[in-house]
């Protein structure tokens, strides 16, 4: 386990706060829609200090008709 980390040397540890997000984005990508949430998890898990601090995620992505996502001919 990593020790906690600080914001100062010589500070005690900085403090845990509980977050809740609540988010519909549409995301562009030429990522198969089957591996877009592990890449979406992967990219937020690098802000976590810790896997076990992950306490509740779901990541779902919805191919969007072509008329929607910006790839129709004009």
């Amino acid at each position: 386990m990593r020790p906690l980390p600080c914001a100062k040397p010589g500070l005690l540890p900085m403090r845990a706060f509980l977050v809740e997000i609540s988010a519909k984005l549409i995301i562009r990508s030429d990522t198969d829609p089957d591996e877009l949430p592990a890449d979406i998890y992967s990219l937020i898990a690098e802000f976590i200090h810790s896997d076990d601090d992950i306490l509740d995620i779901e990541v779902h992505a919805v191919p969007l008709p072509p008329d929607l996502s910006g790839q129709a001919p004009h």
